[in-house]
């Protein structure tokens, strides 16, 4: 008797649960889901206090930097007495509601300012929090001691304080910071600089502080668009020129409604357009002009110290006629070709998510540099079928061969003076991930001489997982563009495709022939587009989920919205890169 079979139409009905069961069930459930809570919290490192993540090192030492620049601000703000006045009696000075009122404000906006400092903007530039502290401090201690000099040395009235405008380059300071840091940071030195400079000048009247705020936070805010994304040197001039117009034109209304026929005065004189033109118009358009040149000279000098790159720099680093490329394009071409996509697909992800695409360009073009001590030992260099790393190799030798492409990697980054961004993308594009098929072969080198398998630690990447947006999105680029290169480049199995033709016609309710050809079809002729972007996407999934579980994202703020879109980009990218063509006749 002939044992029943069940098609998927005629499979019996599941077996209802009882009750209990489905309470069972349940229970297991949100044990299931509470322990996968708590371990995504631990991962995420989310589950620790809050006063343990913020008071580390970095913002320790930003809040000793900002108590010795609110400190500076009020000395310089104590001892600014009027030119032409008597000095006050300390005090006096000391009770001056205006200068407590300063003390205060300077307070809370730089505490407000080490906050925004500390919170991970999705923009954000990936700079050590040290760095940016430093950087905004200096700025701000420059600023207060720019505005106590100007003070003191009368190159402004003082009885007309929005004059400064037009004298004090207050576009300078942020539109460094926008380039060495980023538009936060930029914009919070701005905000800061206008709430506080109407209370550095003592003379300021009363009634105009709020006009004085207004002018000199227009003209601060102006040079975050001008200044920012700069990539050729004549345009720190030209949008410098531009700047300086926004100057002119605030100043020009400035003198306009303070000293023309629409000021509280009623004895004003007609709106003299002779002296505003020499007082306010050149000096404007020369001070944009000044800040263009400032910035000239002052970025590379701040790089060198701190070992920042600007947007310009970076767009320097992409061009592949530097040295460093031209010798991975002629030694090493197949990396060469693989680092060219990998920056793509790194740099529309990148783009898509809001991390710092340009970095992330550089990143990829680099980070497969250290392959230029062995090209032939890396898949995409390969001449021939014969892989040097299978013959004659032991599983741990091939592994340490690949692992020396990251040390020598640094060693040739150092050597060609790179800039100190892009080493943590090779150092850390693989972060110590498995070589599965190396250790696989170890361990089964190791069964078959009856020895335990090799520790896992033996076959990892000798370096620490992912710390940036940056660097995991470029390492998810390089994995995937390697795993769906190779999918797509395999060629079929002729040995197992003659074994499934053999089994699969044996016993089948289909002519032979037919099932044979639809095998071979299957194997060897051209699949359809679902069936490559089907492939395709597996890939890429079983890429991040690798990843995942090999807690190799544990330290990286990627949302899984994020991660799906990087995946979608990927896909994407790799789907143009791999674009079919049609065949024309031609003849």
């Amino acid at each position: 008797m002939g044992s029943t079979k069940h098609t998927p139409d005629t499979l019996p009905p599941p077996t209802p649960l009882s009750q209990d069961e489905q309470q069972t069930k349940i229970e297991h459930f949100r044990e299931g889901l509470k322990a996968s809570c708590q371990e995504s919290l631990s991962r995420s490192r989310q589950d620790t206090s809050w006063s343990r993540r913020f008071f580390d090192r970095d913002n320790c030492l930003g809040a000793i930097l900002f108590f010795l620049t609110w400190l500076l601000g009020a000395t310089l703000r104590l001892f600014l007495t009027p030119p032409a006045g008597a000095p006050l009696p300390l005090a006096q000075r000391l009770s001056d509601r205006n200068f407590l009122l300063f003390l205060l404000l300077q307070a809370f906006s730089l505490a407000f300012l080490q906050a925004t400092l500390n919170t991970p903007w999705r923009t954000a530039r990936p700079i050590p929090k040290g760095k940016e502290y430093l950087l905004v401090s200096l700025s701000l201690m420059l600023e207060f001691a720019a505005v106590a000099w100007l003070i003191h040395t009368e190159l402004f009235p003082t009885d007309r304080p929005w004059n400064v405008i037009t004298v004090l380059p207050l576009a300078l300071f942020p539109a460094l910071l926008i380039n060495l840091l980023d538009a936060r940071a930029a914009a919070c030195t701005a905000i800061l600089q206008a709430i506080l400079l109407p209370l550095q000048i003592p003379t300021a009247p009363t009634d105009n502080t709020y006009q004085l705020f207004c002018f000199t936070l227009i003209v601060s805010v102006a040079a975050l668009p001008c200044f920012r994304n700069i990539r050729l040197r004549i345009h720190y001039l030209t949008h410098g020129l531009l700047q300086g117009m926004v100057v002119a034109a605030m100043g020009l209304l400035a003198f306009y409604f303070a000293e023309g026929p629409g000021s509280a005065d009623a004895t004003s004189a007609p709106f003299p357009w002779p002296m505003a033109f020499q007082k306010i118009l050149l000096p404007g358009l020369f001070q944009g002009l000044l800040t263009g040149l400032a910035c000239l000279l002052f970025l590379p000098l701040l790089e060198l110290l701190f070992r920042i790159p600007t947007p310009m720099t970076l767009a320097e680093l992409t061009d592949v006629n530097t040295p460093l490329l031209q010798r991975l394009r002629n030694e090493a071409p197949g990396t060469y070709q693989h680092s060219l996509d990998v920056a793509e697909m790194a740099t529309n992800a990148a783009s898509v998510i809001g991390a710092d695409a340009k970095l992330v360009h550089v990143m990829a073009l680099y980070h497969d540099i250290g392959k230029l001590f062995a090209p032939q030992y890396f898949a995409e260099n390969m001449t021939s079928r014969n892989n040097p790393l299978e013959n004659g190799l032991t599983p741990e030798e091939s592994a340490n061969l690949i692992f020396e492409h990251t040390t020598h990697g640094i060693q040739l980054a150092q050597k060609y003076h790179l800039s100190p961004l892009i080493l943590p993308a090779i150092r850390q594009h693989h972060g110590n991930t498995l070589l599965e098929h190396f250790y696989r072969k170890a361990c089964e080198q190791a069964a078959a001489q009856g020895a335990p398998p090799p520790a896992q630690e033996r076959f990892r990447y000798p370096q620490s997982p992912f710390t940036s947006r940056e660097v995991a999105i470029l390492s998810m680029a390089d994995s995937c563009e390697a795993a769906v290169r190779a999918l797509l480049s395999a060629t079929p199995d002729l040995s197992k495709l003659a074994r499934d033709i053999v089994e699969q016609t044996r016993e089948t309710d289909q002519d032979p022939a037919v099932k044979c050809l639809k095998l071979l079809t299957e194997n060897l002729g051209q699949k359809e587009l679902s069936q490559v972007v089907r492939a395709i996407d597996e890939r890429i999934a079983l890429i991040f989920r690798k990843r995942y579980e090999d807690h190799q994202l544990d330290q990286v703020d990627l949302t899984t919205r994020e991660l799906a879109a990087m995946a979608r980009s990927f896909r994407e990218t790799i789907l143009f890169h791999f674009h079919s063509r049609p065949e024309y006749r031609t003849r």
